[in-house]
């Protein structure tokens, strides 16, 4: 039972975190520093401060969102593993759409 509330204290403070980031302007920020391919747990801990270990399934869909969307990230898979890549938008490419 400790265990548990821990768990869901941790999970809320994830969230929270999440939710006071602006997480837009962080990861357009972070992503343009980026030249190479990143995975999504990258952009979560390394531009909005989570924790690591994955973020939870609704705040990991809103970061790829913004990625791609917002930012204009191109999002593929590589071999087996099963996670998304991104690749930063080129110099000259634009997400006007």
């Amino acid at each position: 039972m400790h265990s548990q509330s821990n768990q869901d204290r941790l999970i809320a403070q994830e969230i929270a975190r999440y939710l006071n980031s602006n997480p837009s302007e962080k990861l357009r920020a972070w992503v343009s520093q980026r030249s190479e391919p990143f995975c999504l747990d990258d952009a979560a801990q390394q531009a909005l401060g989570l924790p690591a270990g994955g973020v939870r399934r609704e705040i990991s869909t809103r970061i790829g969102n913004i990625l791609i969307k917002e930012i204009g990230c191109r999002r593929f898979r590589s071999g087996s593993i099963p996670q998304f890549w991104y690749m930063p938008p080129q110099a000259g490419e634009s997400n006007d759409w």
